[in-house]
C-alpha cells in the first residue's frame, strides 16, 4: 500500500514539475517578447457591435476599442513600435472640453501605422487648427486600412457616441475603387444591435489570448501576415485583366454612391478630399460641386516618390507626405469657410 502511494505522490511531483516548466519556459518567452522584441499584446479592451449582421468584406467583424496608449507595431519602414492616442485611436491625443469635432475618415493613408502619432496628417492639422483657432477645434482620426468606404461611415456613427461631429472630411484614394466592389454595399443600414456591447465574440482562443499575451499576438500576427503575403502571391500569378471604361466607370460609380451616403447622413458637415488620380478627382470635384459638397484635390503628390515609403509611390507615405497633406486639409478646412 505504501510502495503504491509513494508511486503516486512521485507521479504527482514529476507532473508538477512539468507543470512547473511549462509555464516558467512560456513566462519566459512572454517576457522575451515584450521586454528583448519589445512586441505588444493586440490592446483590445472592448468590442462592439456596428456592421450588420456582423460582417464586414465576407468575415465576422466587430468594432474593436483599444487601450489608451495601448501599443502596436509596424514593419512597413522597419520594425517600429508607436501608441495609440488617448481613446485608442491613431494619432495625438484628443483634447478635452467642449471643442468642435473634426473627423477625418479615409483609408491606410490617414490611419498611418508606420508613421509616429504626431507627425500623422490628422495631427499636423489639429496643431494647425490649435494654432489658428485656439481650444476651439480638435481632430480625431478614424482612417482605417483596406476598409470598404462606406463600413467607415459605421465607425463614425458609432464614434458619435463620444464625440459628436461637427465636420467630417472624407479622404479619397485609389484603392477605395476596389474596396468598393457591390451595389449593395452603398447604402447605410444599421441593424438593431448597433453599438451594443459584443458580450462573447464567436473568435478562436488565440484571439482572446492576444488582448494580454505578447507572445499570442506576435505568433496571430505572424499568421496573419502569412496568409496575407501568400494572397499577394496568389494574385500575381492570376492572369491580368485589362480594366475597360466601363469597369473604370462602374468603379467611380460605386465610390460616388458612398460619398452621396455620406452627404445624406451629414449634410453640410460633410468635405470631400481626394487623393485619386486626376480623371477621378475631376469627376469626384465635378459630382460634389453639383451636390453643394466642398471639394478639393491634389492628383499629383499622392503619386510622387518624394513623398513615400516605397519606391513607385507603392508605399504609404514618408513624414514628408503625411505633413504636406495636413498642411492641404487645413488649407481646405479654412477655405471652405470654417
Amino acid at each position: 500500500m505504501n510502495r503504491i502511494a509513494n508511486k503516486v505522490l512521485r507521479l504527482l511531483l514529476i507532473s508538477l514539475v512539468i507543470v512547473a516548466g511549462l509555464i516558467s519556459g512560456l513566462l519566459s518567452l512572454e517576457l522575451f517578447t515584450r521586454l528583448v522584441l519589445r512586441f505588444p499584446p493586440s490592446g483590445i479592451e472592448r468590442s462592439f457591435h456596428i456592421y450588420p449582421g456582423d460582417t464586414y468584406k465576407g468575415t465576422t467583424a466587430f468594432e474593436h476599442i483599444y487601450k489608451p496608449h495601448s501599443a502596436f507595431f509596424n514593419n512597413e519602414a522597419g520594425y517600429k513600435i508607436y501608441g495609440r492616442n488617448n481613446y485608442g485611436l491613431p494619432g495625438k491625443d484628443i483634447a478635452p472640453g467642449s471643442l468642435k469635432n473634426v473627423f477625418v475618415m479615409g483609408n491606410s493613408f490617414i490611419e498611418a501605422r508606420s508613421t509616429a502619432p504626431d507627425r500623422l496628417a490628422t495631427s499636423i492639422l489639429d496643431d494647425r487648427l490649435q494654432d489658428e483657432y485656439p481650444d476651439q477645434y480638435r481632430v480625431i482620426n478614424l482612417g482605417t486600412g483596406g476598409q470598404p468606404p462606406l463600413y467607415g461611415l459605421y465607425r463614425l456613427k458609432f464614434w458619435e457616441g463620444v464625440f459628436p461631429a461637427d465636420r467630417v472630411i472624407l479622404v479619397l484614394e485609389n484603392s477605395m475603387l476596389r474596396e468598393t466592389k457591390a451595389w449593395q454595399d452603398s447604402v447605410f443600414a444599421p441593424d438593431e444591435r448597433f453599438g451594443t456591447p459584443v458580450s462573447q465574440p464567436p473568435s478562436p482562443l488565440l484571439y482572446h489570448l492576444s488582448r494580454y499575451s505578447a507572445m499570442v499576438n506576435l505568433i496571430q500576427s505572424g499568421d496573419y501576415y502569412r496568409k496575407a503575403k501568400l494572397e499577394r502571391e496568389k494574385q500575381v500569378k492570376l492572369p491580368s485583366t485589362k480594366e475597360t471604361a466601363t469597369d473604370t466607370l462602374r468603379s467611380y460609380l460605386r465610390l460616388w454612391a458612398v460619398v452621396r451616403e455620406y452627404h445624406r447622413v451629414y449634410g453640410d458637415r460633410l468635405m470631400v478630399y481626394s487623393l485619386m488620380s486626376s480623371w477621378y478627382s475631376r469627376l469626384i470635384e465635378i459630382d460634389c460641386k453639383l451636390e453643394g459638397i466642398p471639394v478639393a484635390s491634389d492628383s499629383k503628390f499622392r503619386f510622387s516618390d518624394k513623398y513615400h515609403l516605397g519606391e513607385g509611390h507603392y508605399g504609404h507615405f514618408n513624414d514628408l507626405g503625411n505633413r504636406k497633406l495636413g498642411l492641404q486639409l487645413y488649407d481646405f478646412f479654412l477655405l471652405s469657410g470654417q
